[in-house]
């Protein structure tokens, strides 16, 4: 008999490395993914994912610095386990795309059923604080239209009901319910750890009583007969003081729990279940003997064929590495969990504010980290020791962390996958709108392994419940939600143009901070005044680059785009009237004399919507377009494909800070070479340079009302 006609050769498989198959499974449950592994794997390997934001930049060896489709998913469709270190508005958007079926979302034909375990400290003090994850119950007035909320139930100890929904009052939608168990929920095991009780550990001697009973009970445990047996037990009064201490608050959760409000109903595919154990009766411990309790039933939970995502929020308020107990059993049946996700279907997200207060046995185990701005670099070195960052890149990556802007992270995801190599000419990458199944190619899709992505979340479709409260609050958020007046009109005495804050997506290879954005709310009626509101952001520029506009949304203009700059200085002069002299309905004549410029012009802007004419005023006048927002400068970080115009961008300025704005192309080949051409030609397909007009000899300029961060 041949050596390969032995039955033990059968499974061995040929001799190539990686079969298409292997390659297709291993690109079917990466944790992370952008926009080009989609693109070329197609949505038949990636059939659900959740759009968490976009990649700024890719550091890792082989893969270009900027992908060509910056989308950033999280692989609903495969178990994960994730760390979020410290915003809650990350943990919110996975939340989202995990149970909310929206295109603008990601794609998701099985929505998820999700716990979140939530335990508020302050609860003693009169300052707790709902849960944020709550908020996903209300949409957001502006980008969740056409959206449906989950359904959130909140379940809190019956003793503390009342005082629980006064503290989730303001959000109506949310169903705040006690928690209930049954009988049957109660295991010898599980009633160790509400007990806080290690067998391994020294134990009060009342507490051999119980372990007796629990014993004796150990093939069929009932609650109701070990309650019995404990009763007809002797015991000292204080040792029955601390029995009733420890069981008090499983008693008060089994009065009236039966098999109809028991918390297993609650799992539900789509909807979000928040155990909130927040009351000044309640410590960490007891939270984690709560927590593992539920954990379990959530585990076992039949939720017909969904998927499951539970989330520890503010998981350094119960979770410790020098906790024992139920903290420590609740570390245990979640690392049980995550080893086990493939099998038990079981998603895993931790957020957490103090990354090394955190049991350090997840971060070896995490899918993927998402790390946003810290200042402490004992954190940064805590976090190297455990994800594949090279240690020659720590100075480099601790600059960037602690330079993060709002809404901005560090992703680290070694078996995360994109695209190696160099982007792909047009019209290479696959149709992701096809159903039928794309080829793999180990060549083109690769594991990031010892990399990491700088990222942006995108903004949520319901409310923000986390924004920072201020003595002088802002007029938006960035990378939160989007709120505007519901009607679309408001009261007030005067006109409000705020400077605020809002994300740009310019062309792919341009990394765009926030922008300087101006807002206008228009009057009611002639003799209404103006009133401030919060404008929608637009998550990208349009076509033309000029303005964006649907019939949900106002006007937003860019007018740092070529097609709307040479109206900037009629905006600016507009905008500074209104500053100085609280002036929101100005002359025409009065531009025209300022700007040096004929009625022509000012007819123009009013043509493409810039300004608007006043009607039933004796005087021509013009106001700012109502209901519009304004970007007038924007922000360019020459990174990535954008890096080689450094040195291009170093010299104009220098010359323009001598005096000499405008640069011939003569010049610059004499000081770059020939090559300089190709540069130029990239600086101005970004808008980092522009031609200038009417010169006799080619020149060029940095762009105006652009600020740029090399």
């Amino acid at each position: 008999m041949s050596k390969l006609a032995r039955p033990e050769y059968a499974l061995l498989g040929g001799d190539t490395p990686q079969t298409s198959d292997a390659a297709a499974h291993a690109f079917r449950t990466a944790p992370v993914f952008t926009g080009d592994a989609l693109d070329t794997l197609g949505p038949a390997i990636l059939p659900q994912r959740a759009v968490y934001g976009r990649v700024l930049e890719q550091h890792a060896n082989g893969f270009p610095a900027v992908p060509a489709a910056p989308v950033l998913y999280i692989n609903t469709n495969t178990p994960f386990s994730g760390l979020g270190t410290g915003k809650s508005h990350s943990t919110s958007v996975l939340l989202e795309s995990c149970l909310m079926a929206d295109a603008r979302l990601g794609t998701l034909p099985e929505p998820l059923s999700a716990l979140v375990f939530h335990f508020d400290t302050a609860a003693g003090g009169g300052a707790v604080q709902p849960c944020e994850a709550a908020y996903l119950s209300t949409l957001d007035a502006k980008n969740g239209e056409g959206a449906v909320a989950p359904t959130v139930t909140v379940l809190v100890l019956p003793s503390n009901l009342r005082a629980m929904k006064k503290v989730y009052a303001k959000l109506p939608a949310v169903h705040v319910e006690p928690l209930h168990f049954s009988p049957e929920d109660i295991s010898g095991e599980r009633l160790l750890a509400m007990m806080k009780v290690e067998e391994s550990g020294q134990m009060p001697l009342y507490m051999e009583a119980v372990m007796t009973i629990l014993r004796s009970m150990e093939d069929s445990f009932d609650y109701t007969k070990f309650r019995e047996q404990l009763s007809a037990q002797t015991f000292s009064a204080s040792q029955k003081s601390m029995l009733k201490l420890r069981l008090s608050l499983l008693d008060s959760c089994l009065k009236d729990g039966n098999a109809s409000n028991r918390v297993s109903t609650h799992f539900k595919k789509g909807h979000l279940t928040i155990i909130d154990l927040s009351s000044p009766f309640m410590d960490g411990s007891s939270a984690c003997g709560f927590f593992d309790l539920i954990l379990g039933l959530f585990v076992e939970a039949d939720v017909k064929a969904s998927g499951k995502l539970v989330v520890l929020d503010e998981a350094h308020k119960y979770l410790s590495d020098a906790q024992s107990g139920a903290s420590s059993r609740l570390t245990d049946s979640l690392l049980t969990i995550i080893r086990q996700y493939r099998h038990l279907g079981t998603r895993v997200l931790i957020s957490t504010q103090e990354p090394t207060v955190v049991p350090s046995k997840f971060l070896a185990l995490c899918s993927f980290i998402i790390a946003h701005r810290f200042q402490s670099p004992e954190w940064l070195r805590m976090l190297t020791k455990h994800v594949s960052v090279p240690e020659r890149s720590f100075d480099e990556l601790f600059a960037k962390v602690v330079s993060l802007q709002t809404g901005q992270a560090i992703m680290f995801t070694a078996s995360g996958i994109s695209v190696r190599g160099s982007h792909k000419a047009n019209g290479s990458a696959k149709d992701t709108s096809s159903d039928g199944d794309s080829s793999v190619s180990g060549s083109e899709v690769a594991q990031l392994g010892a990399g990491y992505l700088l990222v942006q979340s995108r903004l949520r479709a319901t409310q923000d419940g986390g924004r920072s409260i201020l003595a002088v609050q802002e007029s938006a958020s960035l990378g939160g939600s989007m709120n505007q007046s519901s009607s679309g009109r408001a009261s007030g005495t005067s006109l409000a143009l705020h400077p605020t804050h809002s994300t740009f997506s310019f062309a792919s290879q341009a990394a765009v901070s926030p922008s300087s954005v101006w807002q206008v709310r228009a009057p009611a009626a002639a003799s209404e005044s103006p009133s401030p509101r919060n404008s929608p952001e637009p998550s990208s520029s349009t076509e033309s680059g000029s303005r964006t506009s649907s019939d949900a949304s106002p006007e937003v203009f860019l007018m740092t785009s070529p097609a709307l700059r040479k109206f900037l200085p009629l905006v600016t002069l507009m905008q500074q009237l209104f500053r100085d002299e609280e002036l929101w309905r100005v002359k025409t004549q009065r531009l025209q004399r300022a700007l040096d410029i004929d009625s022509d012009a000012i007819a123009k802007a009013v043509a493409r919507g810039v300004i608007v004419r006043v009607e039933g005023a004796g005087t021509a006048r013009v106001m700012l377009a109502p209901g519009a927002t304004y970007v007038t400068e924007r922000t360019v970080y020459l990174t990535g494909a954008l890096r080689d115009c450094v040195p291009l961008v170093q010299y104009l300025k220098t010359q323009a800070e001598s005096g000499f704005s405008e640069i011939t192309l003569a010049t610059l080949r004499k000081r770059f070479g020939q090559e300089v051409e190709e540069i130029v030609a990239k600086a101005k397909a970004q808008d980092v340079v522009e031609d200038v007009p009417n010169a006799t000899k080619s020149k060029i300029r940095l762009c105006p009302h652009t600020k740029l961060v090399l």
